[in-house]
């Protein structure tokens, strides 16, 4: 058994077929599918349950079909890797679709390379857009601090855009009970690897979900996003590996916002009080290792205090504008 691709599902009846359905024709003896139903009050238990039926005795053996009380995304898939029996781990989640390559693509890798992460291309479901912002050539890469701070300056850490070895989630499981869980594992999982193999393909199909509760706008909403940024926030501060002060640079701008969102200009004040002083270390020790435009801009205004939030808002505004007007 090569991969065993883990899919948490909850109310996901608008889509859980077509997400299924792209993995029916691919499912083989090196392959294990683990569904875990996450409390789904809708109709996706008889979605799983149809696709089941569908399945020969000989694939049935292949699919583990487990259900739980509601417990959120960590849960369903820290459950699922405790019950894996594949040398690798994949994820998909029940709202997207893999290409119909993608095992047939990947498994020949893990053969030959043995790397202990594959990242790979996706594209948008909604537009075939591909959505690639590392641009790098097929090729085994070391885990060297120059390749990782490509990875972390790119600050992507959807799980479900790479396959991973196992072993890396051994004390690496997802956070239960918050929200931004990925960026506090998936980063965790480079560090530990020793390798990682880059494919230019498009080998997975993301539906971008607009009511997402990162998303959400709704007050008891935004108040477990900010409680879950400032947990992610926490742990990046304990980290002593400089790495984390670039995943640091990025979610602390998203803190903000929530805090403004959640308190307004008292939030705000609250927010740059709590980091401030961890942000200007890093401002001031650790600012050539942000690379991207946003990460470098809100470093320049760091001496505007908690004014550099508007600043980045009007400036992401402004580049807006100019892109739509040169369009």
């Amino acid at each position: 058994m090569y991969i065993s691709l883990i899919i948490p599902v909850f109310n996901a009846e608008l889509y859980l077929s077509e997400c299924l359905d792209s993995i029916y024709e691919q499912i083989t003896d090196e392959i294990e599918i683990i569904i875990v139903n996450d409390g789904s009050v809708d109709s996706s238990c008889f979605i799983i349950d149809k696709f089941l039926k569908k399945l020969s005795d000989d694939l049935k053996a292949n699919v583990i079909y487990v259900e739980q009380e509601n417990k959120g995304v960590s849960a369903a898939r820290n459950l699922a890797i405790e019950l894996a029996s594949g040398d690798y781990i994949a994820f998909l989640d029940a709202d997207d679709t893999l290409e119909s390559n993608f095992f047939k693509k990947i498994i020949p890798q893990i053969k030959f390379y043995h790397p202990d992460i594959i990242q790979f291309n996706f594209n948008y479901l909604s537009c075939k857009k591909i959505k690639s912002g590392l641009i790098l050539k097929d090729s085994i890469q070391e885990n060297s601090f120059d390749f990782l701070l490509k990875i972390f300056n790119f600050n992507s850490w959807y799980p479900w855009a790479r396959v991973y070895n196992k072993e890396l989630f051994s004390n690496n499981l997802f956070p239960v009970g918050y929200t931004f869980e990925d960026p506090a594992v998936v980063p965790f999982l480079f560090i530990k690897a020793k390798n990682t193999l880059i494919l230019s393909d498009c080998l997975y199909n993301y539906r971008e979900n607009l009511s997402s509760i990162t998303r959400s706008t709704e007050k008891h909403k935004i108040h477990k996003n900010l409680i879950s940024l400032d947990y992610l926030l926490s742990i990046y501060c304990s980290q002593d590996n400089i790495l984390f002060k670039v995943c640091f640079i990025h979610f602390f701008r998203i803190y903000l916002d929530y805090c403004f969102m959640n308190g307004g200009v008292n939030g705000l004040k609250d927010g740059w009080k709590k980091y401030g002083d961890h942000y200007f270390k890093i401002s001031k020790n650790h600012k050539h290792l942000i690379k991207n435009k946003a990460g470098r801009l809100f470093i320049f205004i760091r001496y505007f205090s908690f004014f550099s939030y508007f600043i980045m808002k009007a400036s992401s505004k402004i580049i807006t504008f100019l892109k739509n007007s040169i369009r």
